[in-house]
């Protein structure tokens, strides 16, 4: 099979885009995670970070569900997550650009992560 140089370099980019962004992803929220525990950082005037835990969804909604309903949404998310992969693999073999599916799929794949090691996701 030949390969051009343009194919290879979109195929690179599609493994090396995600790959960095999910290293940055991890190292974030493991310095969150070790420095940030109790803190608040101002990054300007109007823009404070702080770190929280997220048992739920989208801005906190469903946390406050018992340890069933944190497995219950986790093992919802890993479906929904999975199911989105399958996407990805069928769009990519009819040659559709996947490089923004790939880069939610990092954040997604990230915050199962933090569900599995932290029972809630690092925010």
């Amino acid at each position: 099979m030949n390969v051009s140089k343009k194919q290879f370099w979109g195929k690179f980019f599609l493994v090396f885009i995600p790959t960095i962004l999910f290293a940055l992803d991890r190292l974030t929220k493991w310095f969150a995670l070790h420095f940030l525990q109790g803190k608040e950082v101002a990054v300007f005037p109007g823009l404070t970070f702080d770190f929280s835990w997220n048992r739920g969804i989208s801005w906190g909604m469903l946390s406050k569900t018992t340890d069933v309903g944190f497995y219950v949404l986790t093992s919802i998310i890993a479906v929904v997550i999975f199911l989105f992969v399958l996407y990805i693999f069928s769009e990519f073999r009819k040659g559709t650009n996947v490089l923004f599916e790939l880069i939610v799929f990092v954040g997604a794949l990230s915050n199962i992560i933090d569900r599995i090691l932290y029972k809630g996701v690092i925010d």
